[in-house]
Formats: structure tokens, C-alpha cells, sequence
């Protein structure tokens, strides 16, 4: 499970393309014990039903409303029940220099925490969407860097962005080298680009090689999954949405605090699987790296960055280079998977996270936590046991470079053979 963790439903900024609504800024009470409880609870519930939380972004309006120290060890309490580091989006406005050397006494090592910053390019496009407060971040960012926290950065690309593109492309150059990732997301709901503005910074992302900072070509986002999206954010009231795009009254579809999380899935499951779609999108040859894109967020049903998309495949097919290899193909076709991975590709086996603490190889019995957070147990033949520890030992091994590690002259039936009975059981998740 994939989710957001709200623990503040208010913010100091007043940004012009904000979603949340009004109602939710009225409650301002007592967020830092609120949040705490929440997050213990939260904790507690992942242990007690054993369930495995991929990810976990802090999220809100704005979670750094609360304290350091509250922020701190709301931080050490995921951290432990999800053996992974936690991560928030934030404004970046809060993490002056105190409070961060506050949330280091908490936290001890800055590697646990990612911090997600929002904004939105040189100043000039960020103040007037951002409520002034480009310096102030900027500054918090250098905070941040000065004390080894993991940053990644997301600017919201607007018309006023293309206003000022050549700022905007020199502000990536000069940050790039400072964080850990800068990604951007389209402007919606009255913030979108036209079709013209669609095709310059298509043309852009192709010029200044940025296309893999967009999130139309980030394959891990759920975006990608259309009317098959998974993600969760669940807030400290107890109610669960789908996202922070139905961060609202309507949106809640459930309540943490008296339901088991199988039956969250099973609800989230099916929200948006009559969404509609295009009539257009069933024949496009696009339809596997978009699938109409966020079915919360689509302009007549199509994804919002369907004419972006469009533009940069066109362009790489006139390079000669095809359009799942640069995007990736995700298990969506499991024989197209392995017939690519048969061939002399690049592409690296993608599993959970924490693989080896979610999977054990005794001998030639794999113990593994399945799809449905079951524990099982899978007895291997011992050509398919030495196979696995490759990858177990070294993940950064590729599945070309792993079968040639056997016999090049092998057809490799077996092996594939394997991956695929993996792939299908949920151990791994998919291709790079």
C-alpha cells in the first residue's frame, strides 16, 4: 500500500491553484497532539493486522504546521512500523535552520527523512503562485542541503510558466545539482496549458532533455494505472480518500479507525473502475504508458498531458527509439515483459522495497509476503534458488547480465520461466 498520511488539513500559504477547501481551514485545534495519537494509532494498526505499507508520504495542507519535535517523532514512529524512511510534500516554508536542528535531535540521522519541496521555478513564477515566498524557501532548501537531508523538488507547470520558460530552464540548471530530484506536474482546474502551450513545452522537454522530470514519464506513478489506480491517503480523523485530489467531504470512502485495511483495499479497489474514457484512447497505440491517465483529473476524459505525450513519443519514434523501452513496461504484458527481457535490454528486476526483509532464501525455500500480506512459502529447484540469490545479493544486477551469469548459450526457458511464476505470485512487481 501506497499513501499519504494527512496530519494537518491547514496551511500558512494562500496559493492561487490550492485544492483544499475552505471548511478544513477551520480546524486549527490541537494538531500537534491530534497527529501524534494518529500517528501511534496508524502503527499500531500496521503491526496488529501485519500489513505491508510500501510508502509513506506526510502530507496535508501543510504538514509542517506542526512542531519539530511532534514532526520528529511522528517521523520515528512510521519509520519503525514501515521499515522504510517517510517522506512529505511540503512548502519548504518551516524548515528554517531551528527547526530543522530541533527535528534532528528527534530524528538522529537526516537519511530517514525525504523531504518533498513544492516549487515552482525562479521567482518570478513562483511568488505570484505561491503566495511570495520564493526567498524563503529557496533559503530553507540551502537548510536542508547544509544538513544532508534527501531533497526532491515539484514545480507545477503553468501558462505562466511559459511565460517565463528561459528562467525557468536556467533555475533547473543551477538547482539540479543541489537536490535529489526535480519533478513537475501540470497545472489543472483553470491552471492547465492550452494546446499551443502543450506543444512548446513538449518541444522543450524534448530540447533540454527533461522529459523524465515530467510525471507522464515517471512509469512508478499511479497515474499510470488509470481506472486501475491504487494509492491511499488516510488523515488523523480516521477518514480515508483516494488521493489528495479528492481531499474532501466527498472524497472519503472509509475510516481507518474502524475498518481492517484488506477491506480499505478492497473498497479503494473500486472507485474509479467506471471511470470514463475516451472513445479515442481504446485505439491509441499510447493506451499501455497512459491509460487515459489520473481519473481524477482528466480534461473530456482524457489524460492531461495526452497531447504532451503524443509529441514526445512521435519525436523519439523519428530517433528511432520506441516508446515502452524509454517509459518502461510494467507488467502490464507479462509475455511482452519477458520477451523484452529475453533481449539484450537493459532492464533492471524491480522489486519492494526492503527486499530482503520482505523476502528470505533458506536453502531452496523462498519465504515471501504475498500480494493479499499473506506470509508463504515457495520451494525452488536449485537452478531457480542460485538464480534469485543473484539478484538478492546485488540489486542493481540486471536480468541480461544475470542469465548470462549462468550459459550464454542457454535458452533460458527455466529462468524465465521463474521470473514470470514471481512476477504473477506479486514478489516482484515488474521490469525497468
Amino acid at each position: 500500500m501506497h499513501c499519504y498520511f494527512a496530519i494537518s488539513k491547514v496551511c500558512n500559504l494562500k496559493c492561487r491553484y490550492c485544492y483544499v477547501p475552505a471548511y478544513n481551514k477551520s480546524h486549527q485545534v490541537n494538531y500537534d497532539g491530534r497527529a501524534l495519537e494518529a500517528a501511534q494509532r496508524f502503527a499500531a494498526k500496521i503491526k496488529k493486522e501485519d500489513f505491508f505499507v510500501e510508502s509513506m508520504t506526510l502530507h496535508g495542507a501543510e504538514p509542517s504546521i506542526l512542531s519539530a519535535k511532534t514532526l520528529g517523532e511522528i517521523i520515528n514512529i512510521l519509520a519503525e512500523s514501515t521499515h522504510d524512511i517517510v517522506r512529505i510534500q511540503s512548502n519548504g516554508t518551516r524548515f528554517t535552520a531551528d527547526y530543522l536542528d530541533q527535528l534532528l535531535k528527534i530524528i538522529g540521522n537526516p537519511k530517514r527523512f525525504f523531504v518533498g519541496i513544492s516549487i515552482d521555478g525562479s521567482a518570478k513564477i513562483h511568488n505570484e503562485q505561491r503566495d511570495n515566498s520564493w526567498q524563503r524557501v529557496t533559503h530553507n532548501i540551502n537548510e536542508l542541503n547544509k544538513r544532508g537531508f534527501r531533497i526532491g523538488l515539484l514545480s507545477v507547470i503553468t501558462p505562466l510558466t511559459l511565460q517565463y520558460l528561459p528562467e525557468f530552464e536556467k533555475w533547473i540548471e543551477q538547482t539540479r545539482p543541489q537536490v535529489e530530484s526535480i519533478s513537475f506536474k501540470l497545472g489543472e482546474h483553470g491552471y492547465g496549458l492550452n494546446d499551443e502551450e502543450n506543444l512548446r513545452f513538449a518541444k522543450w522537454l524534448v530540447r533540454t532533455k527533461n522529459l523524465k522530470s515530467l510525471q507522464a514519464f515517471q512509469p512508478d506513478l499511479c497515474m499510470h494505472q488509470g481506472n486501475r489506480c491504487v494509492f491511499f491517503e488516510f488523515d488523523i480523523d480516521g477518514n480515508c480518500y483516494a488521493c489528495n485530489k479528492n481531499f474532501n467531504q466527498e472524497g472519503v470512502f472509509a475510516n481507518w479507525f474502524n475498518e481492517s485495511f484488506s477491506a480499505i483495499v478492497a473498497k479503494r479497489l473500486h472507485l474509479f473502475k467506471l471511470q470514463p474514457i475516451n472513445v479515442e484512447c481504446l485505439d491509441c497505440s499510447y493506451k499501455p504508458v497512459c491509460e487515459s491517465g489520473c481519473p481524477a483529473s482528466r480534461i473530456q476524459n482524457r489524460s492531461v498531458d495526452c497531447l504532451i505525450k503524443k509529441t514526445v513519443y512521435a519525436k523519439l519514434a523519428e530517433e528511432g527509439i520506441d516508446f515502452q523501452r524509454f517509459f518502461r513496461i510494467e507488467g502490464r504484458s507479462t509475455e511482452e515483459s519477458f520477451r523484452v527481457a529475453r533481449g539484450h535490454h537493459k532492464l533492471l528486476l524491480k522489486t519492494r522495497p526492503f527486499f530482503q526483509s520482505r523476502i528470505r532464501l533458506e536453502g531452496h525455500q523462498l519465504m515471501y509476503q504475498a500480494s493479499d500480506n499473506k506470509k508463504r512459502t515457495l520451494l525452488l529447484k536449485p537452478r531457480a534458488s542460485e538464480f534469485l540469490n543473484l539478484f538478492l545479493e546485488n540489486r542493481a544486477l540486471n536480468i541480461s547480465q544475470a542469465l548470462n551469469r549462468f550459459d550464454s548459450h542457454n535458452d533460458f526457458n527455466e529462468e524465465l520461466g521463474f521470473l514470470k511464476q514471481l512476477y504473477e505470485r506479486g514478489i516482484i512487481l515488474g521490469f525497468e
